[in-house]
């Protein structure tokens, strides 16, 4: 992670993080890099499987933040808890994208937003085949990153409303919004 923050995700953390108000809920929340520029006001809730990052996020966190030892596939919070989500090179690790979508959007309050940065299957069609090609010998080097999936379009067809901000290294990396889609039904 280090490398990649020398490499400009540490700008990327910063422009994702530092708009999110309110209650907040911070999947994979690990060690704790974003720590530093969420805003002071807000109540925060992070979330990570691993108890000994979430130790190190909590020294790096103000004493007001939440850890929870939890997975994002079962988030242990009732309906529409969280105002905003934010998740930093998060989704390409879960075991289950679906359900990790199907669970934020159950959290989130209506129009609730996830503010992220994924590194994702790439737009070239070369890109693609390279990551579908070293996809599971990845998986099994880092032990849980995926580089062959569609985050965004898994996003989407959960309901998400999914607005790309910037891309990098030929669209391998993106930071996005996803909103919450409200139907007329939901809104009655």
């Amino acid at each position: 992670m280090g490398v990649l923050d020398l490499l400009g995700m540490k700008r990327w953390r910063a422009r994702t993080v530092a708009p999110i108000k309110g209650t907040i809920l911070e999947i994979g929340a690990g060690g704790g890099r974003n720590a530093r520029w969420l805003d002071p006001g807000a109540s925060v809730v992070a979330l990570d499987p691993d108890f000994e990052l979430l130790k190190l996020a909590r020294e790096k966190s103000r004493p007001q933040v939440r850890v929870v030892v939890a997975m994002a596939e079962a988030l242990p919070f009732k309906d529409d808890s969280f105002d905003s989500a934010l998740a930093t090179l998060v989704l390409c690790s879960v075991d289950d994208q679906h359900k990790v979508a199907s669970e934020l959007k159950r959290t989130l309050r209506p129009d609730g937003v996830l503010h992220a940065i994924d590194h994702v299957l790439g737009k070239a069609s070369s890109v693609k085949r390279a990551h579908r090609c070293l996809g599971p010998g990845w998986h099994r080097l880092t032990g849980s990153c995926r580089i062959d999936r569609s985050t965004l379009g898994v996003l989407r067809a959960e309901g998400f409303v999914v607005t790309a901000r910037d891309s990098g290294l030929g669209s391998v990396f993106v930071r996005y919004q996803a909103r919450t889609l409200v139907t007329a039904d939901e809104r009655i």
